[in-house]
């Protein structure tokens, strides 16, 4: 389940003039050579995925045709590219790119915490790269899976922004709750895990050297791309402390394609 979205129907309104960015083999900063990405989401962002907070992007109902090419090729999660416009009307924009094409713009209160942060990436010849997720259908959409810093030593592969209940092994409760090292009565914290399937095809859940438990048994696609291209099946862990209510944990795991 994704968090924190509200869709809008896609409206009617003239488009404003169409940014530009640089060609894929023109220098993006100061003449530094950047080097650009591929666009399949499996691939680690730059950037940081964030604390499950998406990001709504700008203007992608005047990028339908070009929306519509990427989810053909790749699917609804893929790998954008921000990249800043240096010249004309809009210079200092932000702008999300999928396989080199525009589809989408960081929002105007958001382009001068995300243009630090690219500018910064570029001038070091890499790439601002974020995992996107596109909608085409009766609403045109692009979300930006990201937060406007650098992506963290060990963050894992997968978002942060969608849900998947861990059923906790017996007596795996009451060892998290202590492990919180608090009494407050609502706590969250956020750790590394590793996911593994088992001979029986249920999906476990570690953290820390031990098992916590198990998913929901479900076909979970996105985690057999992960494991075809050789990728670690490391996960964030949410462990959540509520009032008056069983604690619960759960793991971030896009949805099927």
């Amino acid at each position: 389940m994704a968090l924190f979205r509200k869709r809008k129907p896609a409206l009617g309104v003239a488009p404003l003039p169409a940014p530009t960015g640089p060609p894929l083999s023109t220098p993006a900063y100061s003449g530094t050579a950047v080097s650009r990405p591929g666009a399949s989401w499996l691939a680690y962002p730059t950037l940081s995925h964030g604390n499950a907070g998406m990001v709504k992007m700008s203007g992608p109902t005047y990028y339908r045709a070009e929306i519509n090419a990427a989810i053909r090729r790749y699917g609804a999660l893929a790998l954008a590219e921000l990249r800043v416009e240096t010249t004309g009307q809009y210079v200092g924009a932000v702008r999300a790119f999928v396989d080199g094409r525009q589809v989408a713009s960081i929002p105007r209160g958001l382009e001068d915490e995300y243009r630090e942060v690219v500018e910064s990436l570029n001038r070091e010849g890499a790439a601002a790269t974020i995992h996107v997720e596109l909608e085409s259908d009766a609403y045109v959409d692009v979300w930006g899976l990201c937060k406007p810093e650098r992506r963290r030593e060990g963050e894992p592969l997968l978002p942060t922004q969608y849900r998947e209940d861990i059923d906790l092994l017996d007596g795996i409760a009451s060892a998290l709750d202590e492990s919180l090292a608090s009494r407050a009565k609502e706590k969250k914290v956020r750790r590394n895990g590793v996911l593994s399937l088992g001979s029986n095809g249920v999906w476990s859940v570690a953290e820390g050297g031990r098992v916590l438990g198990t998913l929901e048994r479900k076909p979970y696609k996105r985690l057999y791309e992960v494991m075809g291209a050789g990728l670690p099946l490391d996960v964030v862990v949410t462990v959540h402390r509520r009032p008056e209510r069983e604690l619960v944990a759960h793991v971030s795991i896009p949805p099927d394609a």
